[in-house]
């Protein structure tokens, strides 16, 4: 097993080398303490197994389908794949993480982790701000562009159940004027 320090050319994140390197640690903690507890990582928004032993992934790769008997090799378990968008998510043993370096030869083009969703959030915060990057576009934008006049969709499994509909059209988490299609209550 490799190990690789984080750097500016890896294709792995550096959150994900970090997590490795602090797994490693623990486990040789564990050892000489003769310790068999869970790992417990320090960064609370990786999603990690009940053991600590496997963190979910997203990896990009220019052939994905040419690439998974590689990351299988590694015990990757697939989650869900998406070859023609380029990338398959999934749990990676975080003992293995370093070893995924090895693998530009054959397509790998990077290594990201799946973070927590943060759920339930509200007041101008929601997971959507987040996973759209609504948050870095709107803080990128000159001023004057504030979404007045646009019209969008949304699929929500909150509506009306945070405090009622009212609450949250008054707290401006949600307009005035809401044309719901169905409401599957």
């Amino acid at each position: 097993m490799s190990e690789i320090k984080p750097q500016n050319s890896s294709r792995i994140s550096e959150k994900l080398l970090n997590l490795h390197q602090e797994f490693l640690n623990s486990k040789t903690i564990s050892r000489n303490t003769n310790s068999s507890q869970a790992f417990f990582s320090s960064n609370d928004i990786l999603q990690l197994n009940e053991s600590g032993t496997e963190v979910i992934v997203r990896i990009t790769s220019s052939d994905v389908e040419g690439l998974l008997p590689a990351l299988e090799g590694l015990s990757f378990k697939v989650l869900g794949s998406a070859p023609n968008l380029n990338f398959v998510e999934g749990w990676m043993p975080i003992s293995s993480i370093a070893d995924l370096e090895n693998l530009g030869n054959q397509g790998l083009l990077g290594v990201l982790p799946v973070f927590t969703p943060i759920t339930k959030a509200g007041s101008v915060t929601s997971q959507a701000d987040f996973v759209q990057e609504v948050d870095r576009v709107r803080t990128s934008l000159p001023t004057g562009f504030d979404g007045e006049g646009v019209t969008i969709g949304v699929l929500s499994d909150s509506y009306n159940n945070l405090g009622g509909a009212d609450d949250d059209i008054n707290t401006g988490n949600l307009p005035a004027n809401i044309n719901i299609i169905e409401d599957l209550e």
